[in-house]
């Protein structure tokens, strides 16, 4: 039978038992439906005149073009999606290959670069660098204190918070901590850059910030830093840096008199044996030290 007629009587209600079967097979049949029931003025009741139906399959046609176009929109997003996404976890994967290397409380590690460079962490340390691009460009960010073994090669940068160091190959240490920066050379030249300042350092030397204001001096003639060998020395540092570090090496909280905070300190204490760290930081400056709990000390003038 023909389609628009069967669509008309469908319309106006008038199917006979035998079109009613044939309307069914019209392949556009529940087109014509879905329509009908989404427009409230689309009402059968309406389709009574030729011109109404005219007006409806014309609809149908607008109806086909655009699922088409649609059909053929969709799939072209799904893969541009998944092109997006697989080029999201290409650079992931392959461009950004930072690495991260932290320490914890009390702890040292040993780390070793991909150019056989070593970097000693002390405790609750913290380095950062790019395994992919470490071959054209050895650099790594640092934040709290390592002392670096630098295998000879291209220049070796050591970035921080407040300063970066520069070398080639050789052995120095540096600190990173608040306000607080330092460069130790043990071996070979060490190029420090701060701000607009750029200072050059020789073994024994020491280079360090505090608080913006730069000073230097001469160190022992030790080959490395004192934690290596878990131990920490101090040199008119003031006194809350103490506190830190040990607070760091033992995992416990000191509460000092805010009086005492800046007092200079010269001397050292061990990473082994809390009792005898609490008692090389405290005699000295006539302090004796309550332990409130097993993580909680409490440092005051001695009467």
């Amino acid at each position: 039978m023909d389609k628009d007629y069967l669509n008309k009587k469908w319309l106006s209600g008038d199917l006979t038992e035998q079109e009613q079967k044939a309307f069914e097979q019209i392949e556009d049949n529940e087109l014509l439906k879905q329509i009908v029931n989404k427009a409230p003025d689309f009402s059968v009741s309406n389709f009574s005149e030729a011109q109404d139906y005219e007006a409806l399959k014309t609809r149908m046609q607008s109806e086909n073009r655009f699922n088409k176009k649609r059909n053929w929109v969709t799939p072209m997003l799904r893969i541009a999606s998944v092109f997006v996404v697989g080029l999201g976890i290409y650079f992931l994967f392959f461009f950004n290959n930072s690495i991260t290397i932290e320490s914890t409380i009390g702890e040292k590690k040993m780390v070793q670069l991909p150019d056989h460079s070593e970097v000693t962490l002390n405790a609750v340390s913290e380095i950062e660098y790019n395994e992919k691009t470490w071959e054209d460009k050895r650099e790594l960010t640092l934040d709290g204190e390592a002392f670096f073994k630098v295998a000879k090669g291209s220049t070796f940068d050591v970035v921080t918070s407040i300063g970066k160091v520069s070398v080639v190959g050789t052995q120095f240490n540096v600190k990173n901590r608040q306000d607080l920066f330092e460069v130790d050379c043990f071996e070979g030249q060490v190029k420090v850059s701060y701000g607009q300042m750029i200072t050059s350092l020789l073994p024994g030397h020491v280079y360090r910030i505090a608080n913006g204001k730069v000073t230097s001096d001469i160190n022992s003639d030790r080959k490395k830093p004192f934690w290596i060998d878990n131990m920490s020395y101090f040199k008119k540092a003031p006194y809350h840096e103490v506190i830190e570090e040990l607070e760091r090496q033992f995992g416990i909280t000191i509460t000092i008199d805010p009086n005492d905070e800046n007092l200079l300190f010269t001397g050292g204490f061990t990473h082994t044996n809390l009792k005898e760290a609490l008692e090389s930081i405290t005699v000295p400056l006539k302090l004796v030290y309550v332990m409130e709990t097993r993580t909680k000390v409490s440092l005051h003038k001695s009467e």
